[in-house]
């Protein structure tokens, strides 16, 4: 008898992925410690392909998971984030991409940890991959603070599967409907479940394994509006309540060019690797948030040094060839 108050929701919002949601939901399914206290929830945002009968097959393939598929009647883009979450029964509602799962030890590690602390009401518990700076034989650290979140997550905050909450928390999570349009309500949740939170548990995850995912499709999607433009606005305005302190903005866009934007900026502006993303006005955007960041120069000379590279190399072959 399937239990319809399981510990843990694992929440997949998807679209037109069929292959690889069935892969994904296989390395879910088959974990030992998928038992009674874990379920699967998929939310279809209007697939047009086989994501519909792929999830009846495995209902019917694992009849003794709980399983819960919802198909919207159309495309609701980022909203569908919700309203996986709103399907789930679990007392968390762990969120999920379509392309990635994780060890049944760190499965089980979520349940036990669910446990301690579900009774507390003003604790929020989110499971983040690879937190850096963690002290040796660390495996979480807590924080009081937004402030303090940003310092420690920098831009992991905008990945969806890092981010979860208790059933509890979900009714606050319907203020931000609105707000869908900036790509980034994980990133809002997270921030505001923090805000309103005594304490904050962060948990370390370093078993997230992710499919690879390919598309030859371009879509309006822009790169760095939802990572830079979107994500320094919300910030922006913690920082005019006087929660997140410019220091910690400072040191944050330093990180961020590190850890992910500036990987972005040398391979699509400056080796100009094939993606799906739209580019337009990145160099202005670039600019405007980061011409004040010292590493953001240093990624210049990087990238200007590939790209006389790539140029040198292109005249040569022509040059062969002639």
């Amino acid at each position: 008898m399937k239990n319809n108050n399981p510990v843990i929701s694992i929440c997949i919002p998807t679209y037109n992925r069929d292959n690889i949601l069935r892969e994904n939901m296989e390395r879910l399914l088959v974990l030992p410690s998928f038992d009674d206290d874990v379920e699967l929830v998929v939310s279809d945002n209007a697939s047009t392909d086989s994501t519909s009968s792929i999830v009846r097959e495995l209902c019917a393939k694992y009849p003794d998971k709980s399983i819960i598929y919802s198909c919207n009647s159309e495309n609701i883009r980022d909203l569908n984030f919700l309203k996986v979450l709103s399907l789930g029964h679990g007392t968390y509602l762990k969120l999920l991409n379509d392309y990635t799962s994780f060890s049944d030890a760190d499965l089980r590690m979520m349940k036990e940890k669910i446990r301690s602390i579900e009774h507390d009401e003003g604790h929020s518990l989110f499971f983040f991959q690879d937190i850096k700076n963690m002290k040796r034989g660390m495996t979480e650290i807590c924080v009081s603070d937004v402030n303090q979140l940003v310092r420690t997550l920098n831009n992991k905050m905008t990945w969806i599967s890092n981010f979860g909450c208790f059933h509890r928390q979900l009714p606050s999570l319907y203020s931000f409907q609105d707000r869908s349009r900036f790509m980034i309500l994980q990133m809002m949740w997270l921030l505001y479940l923090t805000e309103t939170s005594r304490v904050t548990t962060l948990v370390n995850i370093t078993s997230y394994r992710c499919i690879e995912v390919e598309s030859n499709k371009r879509t309006p999607y822009h790169f760095f509006t939802p990572h830079v433009v979107n994500y320094y606005d919300v910030l922006d305005r913690y920082v005019k309540r006087g929660l997140i302190s410019k220091s910690t903005i400072r040191k944050d866009k330093g990180r961020l060019l590190k850890d992910f934007v500036g990987r972005g900026i040398k391979d699509y502006l400056f080796r100009k690797k094939e993606c799906n993303f739209e580019l337009s006005g990145s160099w202005g955007i670039i600019w405007k948030y980061f011409h004040a960041t010292p590493y953001f120069y240093v990624i210049l000379l990087k990238g200007s040094f590939h790209a006389t590279k790539r140029y040198i190399i292109n005249i040569c072959h022509a040059f062969i060839k002639g």
